[in-house]
């Protein structure tokens, strides 16, 4: 009987000189030299196939040479190409996500981002290691020490510290332009690994809006930021050039503003509303502090009489009287001021009150005051 003269053969027939012949084999098997050999690596569907593709895990199933590849490599062609920068994953997706002082990897098939030396990851970007941020986000540096190369070392010699008070730059705060503009005091907010000076002005110098039209907003496209550093109409949502009217120019010389660091200022979400779009980092050589800054390491500021004169909103302290120009009185009327931040829905922006706390859930207008910061190299 020729169906059934050898093992795992299912057909077969007689030839003309009296031999059998194996026609079919069971599944998992193919005929070779009259027989039925079963399917493996070597010899996948025929004598002599081998599946042997590099990288990955090899199966011969059905007759056919099937593949994984292996951990950070992926399909292409008919073999496994090593995921990269230009291939993660698939063969042509690149990499390209836009993290300022961050490199581009590729990890289990997936675009990621390293921070450079002397960043960490914080909230989708990269955060410049500080006093307050070392290695990682709220990791703080005890007194008299720096962050340096992700370590809090205390024997860097440094001449200022954080709670520090320094003056820099000039803008109007009496209300009296006959005698010019008065030096401008700021808190040392935070030192990063260069020795370089977060800085936030003591008192809320002027009064501004968020963004001048009520319409979904972030910093990013704000006027407020437009205003701040002296931006052309293409900066902000509405069109409003504040090359020749803004905040830089006129509280800093040029040799001042060559001393600003343009720094990356992450676009972080609200974290009591982090449904609320935060936009996109921006660049900016003056900002506005976020609410984690403002939840963690500010409170009330003093109004100045020229921002009082401007419409900011104050209460003094003692009396709980609206501050006007006629009763103004230095270090009693605290003013309400703006945070960076979105607020609870996307045409609102965050803002601390008068009794220094945060208004997370945040307004889109108001006579709120403006307290600027920025990176300052010595």
């Amino acid at each position: 009987n020729c169906n059934t003269f050898t093992n795992n053969a299912t057909a077969g027939t007689c030839n003309a000189n009296g031999s059998c012949q194996v026609t079919a084999c069971k599944t998992g098997y193919h005929i070779y030299n009259n027989a039925c050999e079963q399917d493996s690596l070597s010899n996948c569907g025929a004598h002599g196939t081998k599946c042997n593709i590099a990288n990955a895990t090899n199966t011969c199933s059905d007759g056919k040479c099937t593949f994984t590849c292996n951990s950070n490599y992926h399909p292409y062609d008919g073999a496994c190409e090593q995921d990269s920068i230009s291939n993660c994953g698939a063969h042509g997706k690149m990499c390209d996500i836009d993290i300022a002082n961050a490199t581009n990897t590729c990890s289990g098939g997936k675009c990621t981002f390293t921070c450079d030396s002397n960043y960490h990851p914080y909230d989708g970007a990269c955060e410049v290691d500080s006093v307050k941020n070392c290695s990682e986000h709220g990791k703080y540096c005890a007194a008299n020490s720096v962050c340096k190369e992700g370590k809090c070392v205390s024997t860097y010699n440094i001449d200022y510290h954080i709670g520090d008070l320094i003056t820099f730059g000039h803008y109007e705060q009496d209300n009296d332009t006959s005698n010019g503009k008065e030096p401008i005091e700021w808190y040392v907010f935070d030192i990063d690994f260069n020795g370089h000076l977060l800085i936030v002005s003591c008192k809320v110098l002027d009064q501004q809006q968020y963004n001048t039209t009520k319409i979904d907003i972030t910093w990013e496209k704000s006027t407020i930021r437009s205003w701040l550093n002296g931006y052309g109409a293409s900066s902000n949502t509405v069109g409003t050039s504040y090359a020749s009217n803004n905040f830089i120019d006129t509280a800093f010389t040029p040799e001042e503003k060559a001393r600003i660091i343009a720094s990356n200022v992450p676009a972080h979400a609200n974290p009591h509303y982090s449904s609320t779009p935060a936009g996109n980092a921006t660049t900016d050589k003056i900002f506005l502090l976020s609410v984690d800054d403002a939840e963690r390491y500010t409170g009330k500021a003093y109004a100045t009489l020229y921002a009082i004169n401007n419409g900011v909103y104050a209460y003094n302290k003692d009396t709980s009287a609206k501050c006007t120009t006629s009763n103004y009185q230095v270090k009693k009327c605290s003013a309400d001021w703006w945070l960076r931040s979105p607020g609870g829905i996307s045409y609102y922006a965050a803002f601390v009150f008068v009794d220094g706390s945060v208004s997370d859930v945040g307004v889109n207008s108001g006579n709120l005051g403006v307290r600027p910061a920025l990176w300052l190299n010595l």
